[in-house]
C-alpha cells in the first residue's frame, strides 16, 4: 500500500470533517450566512453578516453588506475615502449605517457603469468635490442625519431629481452646477432660515426647478430671499412632501 497508514479514528475523523465540508458548500442553514453565488460556476462564497441579496445583470448574486462595501471602497474609522482600484461599482450602491462623512473627491470622475447611491442617516458629511463629475451616478438618496454638503458636491454627474434634508444645516457653493440632467430638486425644510451657511450660486444650475417646503423661502430672514442661490430655475414654496412625490412621478 502506498502513503501512510492511520488509525481508524484518525480516518474517522478525516471522513466526518469532509463531510461537513461538503454540508457547508451545498447549504445555507441559518439566517446569518450571506455572500455571492455565481450561477455559471457554482462558486460560492459569504461572509457572516447579513441575508441581504440582490441579483446583478450577470447573474450573480450579491449581499449589500458593509462586508461587501469594503470590495469597492476604502473605508477608515466610519469615512469613506475613495474607490478601490479597477473595480466597477454595482448598479445600487447601498452604504451602510456607521459610515459618518465621505471625504473630499471621493467619486470625482468616476465613469464605470451607471450607479445609484443610497446614504445612511449616519451619514453627517459630504465633502467638496465629493461626486463632481462623476457621470456615472444617476441617482443619490440623502438621508436625514446629513448636516454639511460641500462645494461642488454632485457637481457634473447625471441625477435627474435631489431632495436635501430638513437636517442639513450648510451647504457649499455650485453642488448642483453643470448637472445636465437635473430638472428638480426639493428642499425639505420647514424653516430654512436653520440653513447656518449656504455659499452663493449653492443651487445654480440652468433648466432645474426648485421646490421648498417652506411656504415663503425666508424673504428678508437672515438669508435674504433664498432665491439668489438658484437663480437660474423656477421656484416654488410651499411644497409638502406628498406633492413633491407627485411632482416627481410626473
Amino acid at each position: 500500500m502506498y502513503g501512510p497508514k492511520y488509525s481508524k479514528r484518525t480516518y474517522e475523523s478525516i471522513f466526518n470533517l469532509y463531510k461537513k465540508y461538503l454540508y457547508i458548500l451545498v447549504s445555507i442553514v441559518d439566517d446569518t450566512l450571506s455572500g455571492s453565488y455565481n450561477k455559471s460556476s457554482s462558486n460560492l462564497r459569504w461572509n457572516v453578516v447579513s441575508s441581504e441579496y440582490k441579483e446583478d445583470n450577470a447573474g450573480e448574486i450579491l449581499d449589500n453588506t458593509e462586508a461587501d462595501i469594503s470590495d469597492y471602497l476604502d473605508i477608515q474609522n466610519g469615512v469613506i475615502m475613495g474607490i478601490q482600484e479597477n473595480v466597477t461599482l454595482p448598479e445600487t450602491l447601498i452604504i451602510p449605517e456607521g459610515i459618518t462623512a465621505i471625504q473630499d473627491y471621493s467619486f470625482m470622475e468616476y465613469s464605470g457603469g451607471d450607479f445609484s447611491i443610497v446614504l445612511p442617516s449616519s451619514l453627517e458629511y459630504i465633502g467638496e468635490w465629493a461626486f463632481y463629475d462623476c457621470s456615472s451616478l444617476v441617482s443619490i438618496t440623502l438621508n436625514s442625519g446629513l448636516l454639511d454638503i460641500g462645494a461642488l458636491a454632485f457637481a457634473g454627474t447625471s441625477i435627474t431629481s435631489l431632495v436635501i434634508p430638513a437636517s442639513v444645516t450648510t451647504i457649499g457653493a455650485s453642488i448642483i452646477e453643470g448637472c445636465a440632467s437635473l430638472t428638480k430638486v426639493y428642499i425639505a425644510h420647514d424653516d430654512i432660515a436653520v440653513l447656518e451657511n449656504i455659499e452663493e450660486f449653492a443651487f445654480c444650475n440652468e433648466g432645474t426647478s426648485f421646490y421648498f417646503k417652506d411656504s415663503e423661502g425666508n424673504v428678508g430672514g437672515t438669508l435674504g430671499d433664498i432665491s439668489i442661490y438658484c437663480s437660474l430655475g423656477d421656484i416654488s414654496y410651499g411644497i409638502t412632501e406628498e406633492q413633491w412625490e407627485n411632482i416627481i412621478g410626473e
